[in-house]
């Protein structure tokens, strides 16, 4: 089996490309759960609901313009639904590095955070806002 280190991972956010300010990029493909057990059963039951999905991303943190809060914050204070395409690799999407796009808003932003002598970091996440929940493609 082939193991992987993640370490050219891309990140664009409506259509600006952030690759080289992020430390780590987590994309979540969750489902909201439903308890279907109904009388009669020996044990608890569910059924796949709707899908939760969510992304969240540090940045290493950057003001100038076209970098990082450039972008983030006018679509944050906005609340403007924009898309972030997530890549394992910066190379073209393929079957072994797919595409996965997001269309949604930011649901959290932290611009300034740290401790004295800290590489300044900022956390964001994402929040699905599109019917059909994350997209996956290899082209």
């Amino acid at each position: 089996m082939a193991t992987r280190v993640l370490t050219d991972a891309s990140v664009v956010v409506n259509a600006i490309d952030l690759s080289d300010h992020v430390k780590s990029v987590t994309v979540t493909l969750d489902r909201n759960m439903q308890d279907d057990t109904a009388m009669g059963h020996t044990a608890q039951t569910e059924s796949p609901g709707l899908k939760a999905n969510s992304l969240s991303v540090t940045f290493l943190q950057d003001f100038a313009a076209g970098e990082v809060d450039a972008t983030l914050w006018p679509l944050y204070d906005a609340a403007t639904s924009h898309t972030v395409v997530v890549k394992e690799t910066s190379a073209a999407a393929s079957p072994t590095n797919p595409k996965y796009t997001l269309t949604g808003y930011i649901s959290s932003y932290n611009p300034i955070g740290g401790s004295v002598g800290d590489q300044h970091t900022t956390d964001v996440s994402w929040v699905n806002g599109a019917a059909a929940g994350i997209g996956r493609t290899t082209s």
